[in-house]
């Protein structure tokens, strides 16, 4: 099973710090709801750090209840501060990211995820590029045609009218009719 990583939730241990979780002698808790992998979630979770660092996560998928125990791996700085990483329920591993897939918690080398560039072909990735040079240019010119846009500000090029013009240039010669035409000689 290999999912696309964009479309997954992932739960961030830098999220959990900077929310107040990692407090010491402290039990935090917090409710989320988020979409992952075309699924609804609604997740209760709960830090402790008292005895054990645990991170523990409850939520409803098909109807039943589950709870997934993940214990947090410490990791001391140079500073003397504490950050935590996660361990993988599914392979034992340690990640600063977990994912809900299928109503399962890991990570992502445990679900194989992908990220959708690694599918393309080259073929594919060319011709990506080579229309996005055409679209950047179209997209300048309505830009620099617009009402309020400033070309000049003080006697000088602005920077946005730069960025236009180099778009504008790294498209000259392109058209789309030359990439069709590419595409059917391969």
């Amino acid at each position: 099973m290999s999912t696309y990583y964009e479309d997954c939730f992932g739960l961030t241990s830098r999220y959990l710090r900077q929310s107040g979780f990692f407090k010491n002698g402290a039990i935090t808790f917090s409710d989320l709801s988020f979409k992952s992998n075309n699924e609804n979630y609604n997740v209760r979770i709960l830090t402790t750090l008292i005895e054990k660092p645990t991170l523990i996560c409850q939520f409803l998928y098909d109807g039943k209840i589950k709870r997934v125990e993940i214990n947090l791996l410490a990791r001391y700085n140079h500073l003397g501060g504490v950050g935590y990483k996660f361990e993988c329920p599914m392979t034992g591993k340690g990640c600063y990211k977990l994912y809900f897939i299928n109503g399962v918690i890991g990570s992502r080398g445990h679900f194989k995820l992908l990220n959708k560039s690694q599918i393309k072909s080259q073929r594919i990735k060319k011709l990506d590029k080579e229309y996005s040079l055409i679209f950047k240019a179209e997209k300048a010119e309505q830009e620099i045609s617009s009402h309020g846009f400033r070309k000049y500000h003080k006697g000088n090029m602005t920077k946005k009218y730069k960025r236009c013009l180099d778009a504008i240039e790294n498209a000259k010669g392109l058209k789309l009719n030359n990439v069709y035409d590419s595409l059917v000689k391969v």
